[in-house]
């Protein structure tokens, strides 16, 4: 019998999947791994760093395919909710006049539509259905401390962020740019922690 996780992780890769095709056939194969494969990287560190602070923990007899304890679709999720909430601020922003369609300042209204999408959402579906569970001694919302919602908004917003910048540089440029950029975010995130513990 399958469980809901399973359904949910099947969903999610059919969704991936939507993205992909989407991609490949309005761009090409190399414009979604520009925009894919930074997030995954990215996103797989920031969750594994969370555990690793034991902030949180994955209750991984629900999921398929981990590495080191962490789900191999928990980035997959955050490549769809990035993508779902450039297509939101594209929606909202088509009209404007002041803002240039590709404007970097965008990746502002992405991470809004992600943190409004985690807090109406993804957090109260992963805690009810038992996919996931924090461990805080200052819970701001299920659970949740409000830096987990701070870092959600942060990092989308340097995930977005990067990507929109990198549609300036050359073709040929581009995954270097953004493998170095996302690189570098993880190197100050580990020397800040080992600094100041934070």
């Amino acid at each position: 019998m399958i469980s809901y996780t399973h359904l949910l992780e099947i969903l999610f890769l059919f969704l991936f999947l939507i993205i992909a095709v989407s991609f490949i056939k309005k761009k090409e194969f190399k414009e979604f791994l520009y925009f894919s494969l930074p997030i995954i990287l990215f996103f797989y560190f920031v969750e594994f760093f969370w555990c690793y602070r034991e902030k949180g923990v994955y209750i991984t007899d629900n999921f398929r395919g981990l590495l080191f304890n962490i789900p191999l679709i928990v980035p997959v999720v955050w490549v769809i909710f990035v993508f779902t909430s450039m297509k939101l601020t594209e929606a909202t922003f088509q009209k404007c006049k002041i803002i240039k369609k590709e404007s970097p300042i965008l990746s502002l209204s992405d991470a809004f539509w992600s943190v409004l999408f985690a807090i109406l959402i993804t957090e109260p579906l992963a805690v009810n259905l038992g996919f996931w569970e924090h461990k805080t001694v200052n819970p701001f919302y299920l659970g949740a401390p409000l830096w987990y919602f701070v870092g959600w908004f942060l990092g989308v917003f340097i995930c977005s962020f990067g990507y929109r910048v990198s549609k300036f540089l050359e073709k040929s440029k581009r995954i270097i740019f953004l493998i170095g950029y996302i690189s570098l975010v993880i190197i100050f995130r580990v020397i800040f922690y080992r600094m100041f513990k934070f």
